[in-house]
């Protein structure tokens, strides 16, 4: 039986979704269409610079979106990655779970499969969102350390060490 006040979790950049899930869970919507809508509300916000549009682009200046949905009554789950200009990626994987036996397309299978649902291609990179990725190699020229750093002293003679470097909002793409 559903709760009789619906409830809604999201960080604090999800809350206009989460508000937008609220009214539509509120008017009788399903649990289901109330996520989709909280995912599509921040991914549609060009101010939001971690998912969707005006997400931060990849080291190679490409915007690649991911995303995930799972029917918590079915336990069915869809989910796409490594998508290129498609907005909405949230709704991509809701038409995984409704209509593939698949749960993961990557790349150009999740592309393809959007173009067959007759998804509009659209840029998702924005002026802001190319300033802030230019910002991150002059930041980057300027260090020469790398991020992390990890010794494992004194079990082990040589000390076995590892040493690495990341970005959270720069991951490499594969190769198409």
């Amino acid at each position: 039986m559903p709760h009789p006040t619906p409830i809604i979790i999201a960080s604090e950049n999800g809350r206009q979704g989460s508000e937008a899930a609220m009214e539509l869970l509120r008017n009788g919507g399903s649990a289901l269409d109330a996520v989709e809508i909280a995912a599509r509300v921040v991914e549609d916000d060009p101010l939001e610079h971690s998912v969707g549009y005006s997400g931060l682009p990849n080291i190679l200046g490409d915007v690649e979106l991911d995303a995930s949905i799972m029917d918590g009554l079915t336990l069915r789950t869809g989910a796409v990655a490594g998508v290129h200009n498609y907005g909405n990626v949230i709704t991509l994987a809701r038409k995984v779970m409704e209509e593939l036996p698949h749960v993961l397309l990557v790349g150009r299978g999740a592309e393809r499969f959007a173009a067959e649902l007759g998804m509009q291609p659209a840029e998702q990179r924005s002026f802001e969102s190319l300033r802030r990725w230019r910002e991150r190699f002059d930041d980057m020229a300027s260090k020469s350390s790398p991020t992390c750093r990890c010794v494992n002293w004194p079990n082990a003679s040589p000390a076995p060490s590892t040493w690495w470097t990341g970005w959270i909002t720069a991951p490499l793409t594969s190769s198409r």
